[in-house]
């Protein structure tokens, strides 16, 4: 006997992934929405707070001074993002090149296409990485490497 259910899954960190059975068409039972973190969000997740909400010693989510640029998303966004604020320690050093690229690649998920991004780091005392990030527009699907780069 069945019963129709409900379920709500809030993520603000963004990492879950719900199979869709349909793919790669829509899944019609699946309702997503996405939504851009709160201060307060951030913080739970363990990201730096902004200047602002540091002088003032409170996270106010209502004061968007409070939202630290470098927290939010790359894509849609209506927060302004300077590379040069990014990719900077609290000493003022570079962390990187400063640029990401970008290239076609197929989700595992759906096989749609989609892209891929990469950007090399230089970590201060550490060695270089390479960050590579795709996230399918079409199902939802993430995937997220860090590897090892430079010499050895």
């Amino acid at each position: 006997n069945f019963h129709p259910y409900e379920i709500i899954l809030d993520d603000s960190a963004g990492n879950s992934f719900i199979e869709n059975p349909h793919a790669p068409d829509k899944d019609p039972n699946l309702c997503h929405e996405k939504y851009y973190r709160t201060p307060k969000q951030d913080m739970a997740l363990g990201l730096q707070p902004s200047q602002e909400a540091m002088k003032d010693g409170t996270i106010d989510d209502r004061n968007p001074a409070h939202k630290n640029v470098a927290n939010v998303a790359k894509r849609g966004h209506d927060i302004e993002v300077s590379l040069g604020r990014i990719n900077t320690t609290t000493s003022g050093e570079s962390l990187g090149r400063q640029e990401a690229l970008t290239f076609p690649a197929t989700c595992p998920s759906c096989r749609r296409d989609t892209e891929t991004s990469m950007c090399t780091i230089d970590i201060p005392h550490f060695k270089e990485v390479i960050i590579m990030s795709l996230v399918c527009d079409e199902c939802g699907y993430r995937s997220n490497e860090i590897k090892a780069g430079g010499g050895v």
